[in-house]
């Protein structure tokens, strides 16, 4: 079911009240019927731009007076194909934002949360991202910045094409889903090796399976959290939505 504007303003709210410090805002390019909430419409940026961006602005401004930070998501999924497919797209997406918020220290931006195209390569990846970067930074020189990586490359790799692109004050993206994991402290292990190396920020992370399904397992989260904050890893729940599945920050409603 859908929430209304003050519904959505007060569920903000309780979110600061419990601790919450950042809200993350995708803009996925397509439209989609969200089958977990009753075959309800996602309405894709692409075919809906200026009705997203002023949903946006009205989240980031009411984020911003209750002080908390923004990440504003260009959300490129497998079926969306190349980021050099969508890249004038992109950049008039971070054009407009970060024109618009250029002095507000709230506002994070992240270039691109999945970069998962069957034929995506660094090679054609990095400059997309370089070309969205350079326009962030034209108007914030301090503004966080975070990229996606695929599964199949490496922190490695990713280090190397920041290191050769000049993108060395960027934060690599990492997901964290209980689903996937099976031992507490082999999540401790990994992110303790990742951390001393590589600038990570983990966009998402849940209490399900990365389909945001799935049974949970409060020990291994509990876990996961930890391991966040000894780390200082910045990272976000996914998510805030009264969807009815097993990742929904929000009790599902019937409005019938």
């Amino acid at each position: 079911a859908s929430l209304s504007s003050d519904e959505t303003q007060k569920g903000i709210e309780t979110l600061k009240y419990y601790g919450v410090n950042c809200l993350r805002l995708t803009a996925y390019l397509k439209d989609a019927v969200m089958v977990k909430s009753n075959g309800e419409m996602s309405y894709g940026y692409l075919n809906h731009v200026e009705e997203t961006r002023a949903r946006m602005d009205e989240l980031i401004e009411w984020c911003v007076e209750l002080g908390l930070y923004v990440i504003v998501d260009w959300h490129l999924l497998a079926t969306d194909g190349l980021m050099s497919g969508h890249i004038d797209e992109a950049k008039a997406f971070f054009e407009y934002f970060a024109s618009k918020y250029k002095n507000c220290d709230n506002v994070i931006y992240e270039i691109c949360n999945e970069p998962f195209g069957n034929d995506e390569t660094l090679d054609t990846y990095m400059p997309c991202v370089k070309e969205c970067y350079n326009i962030i930074r034209q108007y914030n020189a301090t503004a966080i910045i975070v990229t996606g990586m695929k599964y199949d490359w490496t922190r490695d790799d990713m280090l190397n094409a920041f290191n050769t692109n000049g993108l060395t004050d960027m934060f690599m993206s990492n997901h964290g889903y209980i689903g996937k994991m099976t031992d507490g402290d082999w999540v401790d292990e990994a992110y303790r090796q990742q951390v001393e190396k590589y600038p990570i920020f983990c966009t998402e992370w849940g209490n399900s399976e990365s389909t945001g399904d799935g049974q949970t397992n409060d020990s291994l989260a509990k876990n996961l959290l930890n391991t966040y904050h000894k780390y200082c890893i910045p990272h976000c729940f996914w998510k805030f939505t009264n969807q009815n599945m097993t990742c929904s920050a929000l009790k599902y409603s019937d409005a019938s």
